[in-house]
């Protein structure tokens, strides 16, 4: 299992991914998942089976929908109004809950980085440079990143620092002065600028807990809450077996397959000869032994299902590379590798569904089932317009926020020496409608996309409009002319609420 973009995702069938069932943006718990306790639902009466209760915020934190008029939803994470950021719970190493700064209010430093700098002319606000997802964000927390917790992530501390203003004018102590000097190179594109920072303690983020609700037929529900009343769907559990679980497509269909759970690569081995896989944990695990790893090795069919595999005891050393001689060398991985058995028959695992029918204005938000729960919010919303399309969530030019497709070109080159006719470039064949992203904050504006095109292609330069080539090379990439601009009542609003 891993974590992408928010969403936590199970490999299937030799190396493609589903989304992961109940996370609602946060991570999920690590192998064997962690202790909850029933207890009854905060506001009634414990549900017994059917529809998992959606999410709600507490007096802190605030759970962050998005929601169209056709009642197509979308549980996008958590708002803490206290620090006034987005946040993502995340499962320390030490099993403790933190909901930590997601999205635009996270950004990364380095702790090697030059820390002699200030950014006032007293020397007494500490100066860092930030690493950002987006050039248009002004984070509120950094996380503090350093080569150990590169080497041993499993056994670096976590440590975070709170953002204040951007820096434009530099000092550094020179004696017993505060003396300015001449600003720093920032260093590479991922550079935000500089910040003023300072230190920030993790127990001021917000912790949960996780709790168990209600089995019915053969699943039950896990919840986080919050000591303020917040609370929403964390994932399926096994009730046989105790194992967190998730929708993943086997051999006779989707099952509720185990989650987090190490995975064979085809890289890790068990033996001092390369001969016998093991599976690599692909999160920090404490774990002495796991009941079942995944197979996501290069020798897995791709047009087949997901592969379950017995489990086994962690290996203290295991091996990389290959059978051949000299070539296969002892190592140890800080997040586990484990032993990996035989196949496990699919039949073991509760059996799932998906229910994807459209709502009145052609938006499909997955229901997911399994054993008796079912649960809605927990997967990306899709749109059926314009040959259909996965939802991103960003203001269009009206200022609300649309299920558009994703801004994917950075770049528009045209068909005229005038630079007048818009072309892209890419196979996306996907969608014929085509996102494009700029501003601060961001606005998206969509245009329909046109026939292909095969002629010279210009770009601008400056002021001038210059020949890239000739003719596109049809083996390396594809050109589209771009239509006019779609109206944003073309596509689906979905307003971002907090509850």
């Amino acid at each position: 299992m891993a974590t992408r973009g928010g969403w936590s995702w199970v490999l299937v069938a030799g190396g493609s991914l589903v989304g992961a069932l109940g996370c609602g943006g946060q991570s999920q718990t690590m192998e064997g998942g962690s202790p909850a306790t029933p207890s009854a639902a905060a506001g009634g009466q414990e549900p017994t089976s059917g529809a998992v209760p959606r999410p709600r915020g507490g007096s802190r934190l605030k759970a962050r929908v998005a929601e169209a008029e056709g009642g197509a939803f979308q549980f996008l994470g958590w708002h803490d109004t206290e620090l006034d950021v987005d946040c993502a719970f995340q499962q320390l190493p030490s099993g403790e809950l933190l909901c930590l700064p997601s999205g635009e209010d996270r950004a990364w430093t380095s702790s090697e980085a030059d820390s002699s700098l200030y950014g006032d002319a007293r020397c007494s606000g500490s100066v860092r440079e930030l690493s950002v997802i987006s050039q248009c964000a002004h984070p509120g927390f950094a996380q503090v990143q350093s080569a150990a917790s590169f080497e041993d992530p499993c056994q670096s501390e976590l440590s975070y620092v709170k953002v204040r203003g951007k820096v434009d004018s530099f000092y550094r102590r020179v004696g017993d002065a505060c003396e300015l000097v001449a600003p720093p190179e920032p260093s590479g594109q991922l550079s935000g600028g500089f910040f003023e920072v300072e230190p920030f303690a993790l127990d001021g983020f917000a912790s949960g807990t996780l709790r168990e609700g209600v089995e019915s037929e053969g699943i039950l529900p896990v919840y986080l809450s919050t000591a303020d009343g917040a609370e929403a769907f964390w994932s399926f559990r096994d009730a046989e077996e105790g194992f967190d679980c998730e929708l993943g497509t086997m051999a006779d269909g989707l099952r509720c397959v185990p989650s987090n759970m190490p995975l064979v690569t085809g890289s890790e081995f068990a033996d001092d000869t390369c001969t016998s896989p093991a599976a690599l944990a692909l999160s920090c695990s404490q774990a002495d032994s796991v009941p079942y790893v995944l197979d996501g090795s290069p020798q897995s069919d791709p047009d087949t299902a997901l592969r379950v595999l017995e489990g086994g005891a962690r290996l203290g050393t295991s091996y990389t590379g290959t059978s051949a001689p000299g070539a296969c060398i002892g190592s140890q991985s800080p997040y586990g590798v484990f032993v990996a058995g035989d196949e496990v028959q699919s039949s073991r695992f509760v059996a799932g569904a998906l229910d994807e029918t459209a709502d009145a204005q052609g938006l499909i938000a997955p229901l997911a089932h399994a054993g008796g729960w079912s649960v809605a919010g927990s997967r990306p919303v899709r749109s059926q317009d314009f040959m259909g399309y996965d939802c991103t969530l960003l203001p269009t030019s009206d200022g609300v926020v649309r299920c558009v497709p994703s801004p994917t070109f950075s770049q528009v080159e045209f068909a005229d020496p005038a630079c007048s006719e818009a072309l892209i470039e890419g196979g996306w064949e996907a969608t014929t409608a085509v996102s494009f992203a700029d501003q601060c904050p961001p606005q998206v504006n969509v245009f329909a996309r046109g026939e292909q095109y095969a002629g010279p292609v210009y770009r601008k330069d400056g002021a001038e409009c210059v020949l890239d080539h000739e003719q596109p090379l049809v083996s390396r990439t594809i050109y589209h002319r771009l239509e006019g601009e779609l109206s944003p009542d073309n596509l689906a609003a979905m307003p971002i609420t907090l509850y």
